[in-house]
């Protein structure tokens, strides 16, 4: 993959992480939360009549004024989410004009590895910025979830003590966060303001290898974009597969190290099959000094006793690897392991 591709695929990430906080503010302000009135209802007579009405009256002032406390609770609520969405969004946007600047300041100096090395290295950084940022959206997202479900309870206890009122309100914050793939990066654009072309082509642009297994069209590009847009989906044992992620033995959402390679090859019409230890009989063995993006990298032989290797990574350029590391982290950009490792070519 060459440099330019790596730079867009990058700015996609970071672009697709901002667009999960929802659409950029337009001026539009939420609608004040209105206060309820007291019924008017004509007084029916006196006695045993007067009587009912003044209970049944008294009862309805008491319902509306906990609905408009409820209504003012509710839109309080759904102001301070949007001001957090909002937040979040500037915060992406601060990140990606991080990265821009960082693109503009090393592209002279991309002429040489030790510059390119530089790029790559500044950009991970902010791929790593980007990747915090959205784990702190989906904890507060996460909070706010539960608050609502608590005002959607509170709107239900209001309601049923109504006879034949319908119960209003919020049940959700789905809709206000845009129901956000915020564990993940979703798909790939560009990073507004960046200049590829001041990188400079590499020569493995939309470079291309042909084999039994590479559908027509295949190529390394593709496959190294669509593994770097799952930067941050969290890692789950068993879990995700060709078509996205999916939910592993633990209970999470997201890839092992193998249904990444799986997800990633299958963007270019290559089937992989599910295991490391299958995957790494496929392709030919190349010397780790070869090491060329789109690559498989494979490590950690003899866990757990078994024979075959524990963990394999996507290649994405000589000195660095997109992988789902283990339980507890999420899909992130690594540096080539040390150690014994077996790099298979599948193209």
């Amino acid at each position: 993959m060459s440099l330019e591709v790596f730079v867009r695929a990058v700015g996609a990430a970071m672009g697709a992480a901002r667009d999960s906080f929802g659409a950029a503010a337009t001026g539009q302000t939420l609608p004040a939360a209105s206060a309820a009135a007291a019924p008017q209802i004509a007084t029916p007579g006196t006695g045993q009549a007067l009587g009912a009405f003044e209970t049944e009256s008294s009862r309805l002032t008491t319902h509306a004024t906990t609905l408009a406390e409820q209504d003012a609770s509710t839109h309080a609520q759904l102001s301070h989410a949007v001001a957090a969405a909002t937040a979040g969004r500037a915060r992406m946007e601060g990140i990606i004009g991080a990265a821009s600047a960082s693109v503009h300041a090393l592209a002279p100096a991309t002429a040489t590895p030790q510059g390119q090395q530089a790029l790559v290295t500044a950009l991970t950084a902010h791929l790593h910025s980007s990747q915090q940022a959205l784990q702190d959206g989906l904890t507060d997202a996460s909070t706010r979830a539960a608050s609502s479900q608590t005002t959607a309870a509170d709107y239900h206890a209001v309601g049923s003590l109504l006879s034949n009122q319908p119960a209003s309100g919020l049940t959700s914050q789905e809709g206000l966060m845009g129901a956000a793939p915020l564990a993940g990066l979703g798909s790939l654009g560009s990073l507004t303001g960046m200049a590829p072309d001041a990188l400079g082509a590499g020569s493995g642009s939309q470079r291309t290898r042909s084999s039994g297994l590479a559908a027509p069209g295949g190529n390394v590009d593709t496959v190294v974009s669509r593994a770097l847009s799952q930067h941050g989906t969290p890692y789950a044992w068993g879990g995700g597969g060709k078509s996205g992620p999916g939910r592993g033995d633990d209970g999470v959402v997201g890839f092992d190290c193998s249904s990444l390679m799986q997800y990633a090859f299958a963007g270019a019409g290559v089937d992989l099959p599910r295991t490391t230890y299958d995957q790494i009989r496929l392709g030919r063995t190349v010397a780790p000094s070869d090491i060329q993006a789109g690559d498989l990298v494979f490590s950690e032989f003899g866990e757990g006793g078994a024979a075959g290797p524990g963990h394999v990574q996507l290649a994405i350029s000589p000195n660095h690897v997109v992988e789902a590391p283990h339980t507890g982290a999420n899909v992130r950009v690594s540096a080539v392991p040390s150690g014994h490792v077996v790099v298979k070519r599948i193209w």
